[in-house]
């Protein structure tokens, strides 16, 4: 009896080892298990990520929505053991995750300055204030490039290619860089305004502002950035003017597009909020990167032709066989009626912009002279339309609106159609020869000297002569220049 009671807690004993064995399989299987499920929840994550990266998904899918979407994936596959068919997958999406990284890598020194202009490889949000846009300092591009309306919208066709001198000064604006960004004297003249201002797609020599500073003798200072509102405009007014020589006769000619200045995005601050943090420097060099991705230029140009309810680009044969492209978007922009123009929701805050200028302007004695660029869709209407006979000589909303609040402030102000459009037909009738580049929204170099001489001639000169014979630059009366 005593060898039993002796053999029974060795046979009670004896399957422990295989019970902890058991369980350290089972502890070990548990953790490779969760690290499968770790791996696959990050690949996809990653996946994810890459395609809004690359801008594989639609813009109208929100960024919170993607986020979501990652968070869900992770906790799903955490919790739940995959099986060996979402393994595979999930290594066939890191795969293509990788593979498209690697193709993006590679073909960004071949492709970059071939689908690119100085706008994408130059331009980016600025670090201190990311609602705002600078240029990189100190640029110096030549190359040739294309319109904007030819290359992205899918009419290579008609693209007409140009040689394109670009250069910036120390502070990421469109200046000879010889100045360093600084302006020894008084500056005679400070450009605000959009791709317009900057002369885009233009020689340097050939831009307006080049033409003011050279033939008219007028030390002029760019502070114009595409992609600019007159919010944008007024901020970096308020931002670099600190730094400018100005005196009593310096003139802001303030260049107002009525193709999309009353659609661009505005803020709701008067003030420029202006800070410098490391995350802010971090977060716009990310998005240069991206935004520099040959396959993101290609899906953004795929999705932009699908999400456009209005077609993007339309094309028009000219009786010499050029043909011309324009941007509906503009067309519907210009043709708003001026009752139109003041229930738009953006109304109000052009017209607060206005008076800030106003304001800001009187207080640090500039003259304010207000230009409103027509679309190529008013000036070339006769064609748009396909109707010679026909010529649409009416005052835009937009523009109407514009010189109602310049004369309630008293500012100088010209609206350059009727202008652009007598000199296109004359131009036209007599050489064949465009305003405009045919494949581009923008001015060719015979656009941007009319331009100089018709601002000088009917807007600046006279302001000019008015402040010879006595009167400072901001108490000269706007109104004697209303036009």
């Amino acid at each position: 009896m005593e060898a039993e009671k002796q053999a029974a807690p060795q046979a009670t004993s004896e399957p422990m080892p295989r019970v902890a064995a058991t369980r350290e399989r089972a502890g070990v299987a548990a953790r490779g298990s969760f690290r499968k499920r770790f791996l696959l929840a990050t690949i996809l994550v990653a996946a994810l990520s890459e395609l809004y990266f690359f801008n594989l998904i639609p813009n109208v899918i929100d960024n919170s929505h993607i986020l979501l979407a990652s968070l869900l994936v992770s906790l799903a596959f955490i919790v739940k053991t995959p099986g060996p068919r979402l393994m595979r997958a999930g290594l066939m999406a890191a795969g293509c995750c990788v593979g498209l990284a690697v193709t993006d890598l590679a073909l960004r020194p071949f492709l970059t300055t071939k689908i690119y202009g100085p706008r994408e490889l130059f331009m980016y949000k600025w670090a201190p204030m990311p609602s705002v846009w600078r240029f990189a300092p100190n640029v110096s591009f030549t190359g040739v490039i294309v319109g904007d309306l030819g290359h992205k919208a899918g009419f290579q066709a008609y693209e007409t290619k140009r040689r394109l001198v670009f250069k910036t000064d120390s502070y990421g604006f469109r200046n000879d860089p010889k100045e360093g960004g600084q302006t020894p004297g008084p500056v005679d003249l400070i450009m605000l305004g959009d791709s317009f201002g900057t002369g885009a797609d233009t020689a340097q020599d050939d831009t307006w502002a080049s033409i003011l500073s050279q033939k008219y003798h007028l030390h002029t200072y760019n502070l114009s950035m595409p992609e600019s509102s007159p919010w944008h405009e007024l901020m970096n007014l308020k931002i670099e003017s600190k730094r400018l020589n100005t005196d009593g006769k310096t003139i802001v000619l303030w260049a107002l597009f009525s193709g999309n200045d009353l659609d661009d995005s505005y803020g709701d601050e008067l003030t420029p909020s202006v800070s410098h943090s490391w995350w802010q420097s971090v977060r716009v060099s990310l998005l240069t990167f991206q935004n520099l991705s040959p396959i993101r230029a290609v899906a953004g140009v795929f999705w932009w032709r699908i999400g456009h309810p209005v077609k993007p680009v339309v094309s028009r044969r000219l009786p010499n066989g050029i043909t011309l492209l324009f941007r509906p978007r503009y067309q519907i922009a210009v043709e708003r009626t001026y009752d139109q123009v003041k229930k738009h929701p953006n109304y109000s805050k052009l017209i607060a912009v206005m008076d800030e200028m106003k304001r800001f302007t009187d207080a640090h004695h500039l003259a304010v002279a207000v230009v409103v660029i027509p679309a190529k869709e008013e000036v070339y209407s006769w064609v748009l339309h396909g109707n010679s006979d026909v010529a649409d000589n009416a005052i835009s909303g937009f523009s109407q609106a514009v010189a109602e609040r310049c004369k309630a402030n008293g500012l100088a102000f010209l609206d350059l159609k009727p202008f652009f459009i007598g000199e296109a037909r004359r131009e036209f009738k007599q050489s064949g020869q465009l305003l405009w580049w045919n494949d581009d929204t923008h001015w060719n170099g015979r656009g941007q000297e009319f331009a100089a001489f018709t601002v000088y001639d009917r807007l600046l000169g006279p302001m000019k002569k008015a402040q010879a014979a006595g009167h400072t630059g901001h108490g000269i009366n706007g109104n004697q220049f209303h036009r």
